[in-house]
C-alpha cells in the first residue's frame, strides 16, 4: 500500500517507493531485513506472475499472484535476485548469495532508477480514467524493476486487480 501527502497516486510512485528499499535489504539474511523491505521483495519476487494494482482511498494497492514473500531463506535466495541476474540463472541451495560492495550496490540501483524513469517510457504514461489502465500502467512499472533483476515480466491481471 502506498498513499502520497500530496495526494498524487501514482503506480510509478508507488513502485518507486516500494522498490527504493532495496536500501535496506540484507541480501545473506533476507528474514532479518524483511520488516523494511516486503514491498520490494514482493515487485521482484520471480514466481509472482500475476499482478493487479488499484486505488484504494488514499491509497495505492497492488495484489500478486501467487503471492510472494514466502518465509524461509531458501524461497527468497531463489524468489530475489540481485540486480543483473538473469531470468534463468537461480542460485543453487547450497550456494550462498555473494554479496556486493555497498557503492557497487548503490551504482546498480542509481542506473536502474535512471533505466525505470516514467519519463522515459511512453508505455508508462500516467493513465487513471479506467481503473484497467490504471492496472497496466503499474504492471508495466513493476515489470520495468522486475527486469532488472531477471524476474520474469507479470501480466496485468482482472482478478488480482478487482483484489487489490
Amino acid at each position: 500500500m502506498y498513499s502520497d501527502a500530496n495526494g498524487m497516486l501514482t503506480t510509478d510512485k508507488a513502485t518507486a517507493m516500494w522498490y527504493d528499499e532495496i536500501k535496506d535489504y540484507k541480501w545473506e539474511d533476507p528474514l532479518g531485513s524483511f520488516s523494511k523491505t516486503g514491498h520490494f521483495t514482493q515487485v521482484v519476487w520471480r514466481d509472482s506472475v500475476k499482478v493487479g494494482c488499484g486505488i484504494s482511498g488514499p491509497y495505492v494497492v497492488c495484489h500478486y499472484c501467487p503471492a510472494g514473500n514466502m518465509w524461509s531463506k531458501d524461497a527468497f535466495d531463489k524468489n530475489v535476485p540481485k540486480i543483473g541476474a538473469k531470468e534463468e540463472e537461480k542460485p543453487k541451495e547450497e550456494e550462498k548469495p555473494k554479496t556486493d560492495d555497498k557503492a557497487d550496490e548503490s551504482k546498480k540501483l542509481e542506473a536502474s532508477n535512471e533505466l525505470c524513469d516514467p519519463k522515459k517510457h511512453p508505455d508508462l504514461e500516467l493513465v487513471v480514467d479506467s481503473p484497467t489502465k490504471y492496472s497496466k500502467r503499474a504492471t508495466a512499472y513493476h515489470n520495468c524493476k522486475r527486469g532488472l533483476h531477471g524476474s520474469p515480466a507479470a501480466t496485468q491481471d482482472d482478478a488480482a486487480q478487482k483484489t487489490a
